[in-house]
């Protein structure tokens, strides 16, 4: 006769259930039979937790790099939101040329909100939408963009890299 049990298998920060057919055979005085059940019971959980580390690695490391994304977006936001464009350069692949940076120094930010961000499936790719507000210096009129960024991780680097540039302010 085939009986199905249910055994919890604990994760990092979560719980999974799975749900495993065990053939258990009908209970008798025999003690032979129940140490039997007792083993394989025992076997079956032991594979369940192997295949759970396993599979969690992966969402382990998965787990790392979207910290990693989290701090350098933050801290790239945190440069815009101050108007420190010669810091947000350095989240920059490539830098741009010398003229456009320029260009940014006569606009001030007084907003940056962060609005979506999506991840590829591999976690090798992020698409965040910011809303920045600022003003041009000498006009003092408020005006907004919607800037699209794409953000690429480095395996070597084991660091994001934004693709996109800097905010298109102007």
């Amino acid at each position: 006769m085939l009986q199905t049990k249910r055994f919890p298998v604990f994760g990092f920060d979560k719980i999974v259930r799975c749900e495993y057919t065990v053939w258990m055979p009908p209970l008798s005085d025999n003690a032979s039979n129940l140490t039997c059940c007792r083993r394989l019971l025992g076997a079956l959980q032991a594979l369940g937790l192997v295949a759970l580390l396993l599979s969690g690695c992966a969402s382990y490391n998965s787990h790392l790099q979207a910290q990693s994304f989290a701090e350098s977006a933050r801290a790239y936001g945190l440069a815009i939101q101050w108007s420190d464009y010669d810091a947000a350069v350095n989240f920059l692949k490539h830098p741009p040329p010398p003229e456009d940076l320029a260009h940014l120094q006569a606009f001030k930010v007084t907003a940056y909100e962060i609005r979506t961000v999506k991840f590829l499936d591999d976690m090798s790719r992020a698409d965040q939408t910011v809303a920045i507000r600022y003003y041009k210096i000498d006009e003092l009129i408020e005006r907004s963009v919607v800037d699209q960024q794409t953000w690429v991780y480095h395996p070597e680097a084991k660091n994001w890299y934004l693709q996109s540039g800097l905010p298109d302010l102007g």
